[in-house]
């Protein structure tokens, strides 16, 4: 879902990787959906986590380092 307003906002053309929680089956703050872009190398240098909620959203990338 997530991809399609993307889409439709026009931002997909600037995003190269992207990860949503629904399509890899964890839900936040599970740690392994933000391990799993460390472990490639996204976030770590270029990349960025946007989220709404600072519960899961930031308690999850902690839960990563």
């Amino acid at each position: 879902m997530l991809r399609v307003v993307l889409d439709r906002l026009g931002l997909s053309s600037y995003l190269t990787t992207l990860t949503f929680s629904d399509e890899i089956g964890l839900r936040k703050p599970h740690p392994e959906i933000f391990s799993a872009d460390l472990a490639v190398g996204r976030l770590a240098c270029r990349g960025g986590h946007v989220g709404d909620d600072v519960t899961t959203d930031v308690a999850g990338a902690r839960g990563s380092a």
